[in-house]
């Protein structure tokens, strides 16, 4: 029996270890793209301006303007990134601390769609609510942000002008948020490895997002005790996620 237990903690210790070193090759990863990335882009517009500047070449303004955009927004795609490691690693620490209080949905998922206005400027969104949506018992900052975080994987994952749709509903004893996107979908063999850390699915070569925006809406989701989970769309092209919270009493 005692070898037994040996056996059986050796395993887990060997599983947590092989856990661990593929999650820090999947960081390795995933800084190693998402930092370098925008640092050659910023440095490489900050050269051509010290040169201009240096009257080593000749710049129009027009130039210097693009090359000043290229910088500002490396910078914020750098800021999102930390951000999000920030929260990631927060969340993993356990650090993490929901502030539940009754809230109407139709408040929360408006919420979301207004700090979404940059980011949907080159996508149409279409949100539909049902009719007396009850209230329900969250931490509304937290449910806003998944709401704003699977916006953004259907802006990233999705054409230029195509629509994104959110629609939610009271069923049974739950209400239902569904994002859905017209965008390349999530092959169903991809569709729980979607929500791990550092995980994304490369369509012809393309890398998106930084692979953290799903893992954080997962864990804020389940923190509050309840699922979120990926549905094919009645066009059968797309994403669809759901998310799914209890009513209880109110």
């Amino acid at each position: 029996m005692k070898n037994c237990v040996i056996a059986f903690e050796q395993a887990s210790q060997t599983e947590a270890l092989r856990r661990s070193e593929k999650l820090k090759s999947a960081l390795l990863d995933a800084v190693t793209h998402d930092i370098r990335t925008p640092l050659t882009s910023i440095k490489a517009s900050v050269t051509t301006l010290i040169s201009e500047l240096k009257r080593e070449i000749s710049l129009d303004e027009r130039s210097k303007y693009e090359m000043l955009l290229v910088i500002d927004e490396e910078c914020n795609r750098l800021n999102n990134y930390t951000e999000k490691l920030i929260e990631l690693a927060r969340i993993e620490a356990g650090d993490l601390r929901l502030y539940r209080r009754w809230k109407a949905l139709d408040e929360i998922i408006n919420t979301a769609v207004e700090n979404s206005k940059q980011i949907l400027i080159n996508h149409k969104l279409n949100v539909k609510l049902s009719e007396e949506l009850p209230a329900v018992l969250v931490d509304s900052h937290a449910i806003a942000e998944v709401i704003y975080l699977l916006i953004d994987n259907a802006v990233k994952y999705s054409p230029e002008q195509s629509l994104i749709m959110i629609t939610a509903s009271a069923i049974n004893d739950a209400v239902e948020i569904m994002v859905e996107d017209e965008g390349i979908g999530i092959p169903v063999e991809f569709r729980e490895k979607v929500f791990d850390k550092f995980f994304r699915v490369n369509e012809g070569g393309a890398r998106k997002g930084v692979g953290m925006g799903l893992a954080i809406a997962k864990s804020l989701i389940e923190a509050h005790g309840d699922s979120i989970r990926i549905e094919d769309t009645k066009k059968r092209k797309g994403t669809r996620f759901v998310i799914r919270l209890p009513i209880g009493d109110n």
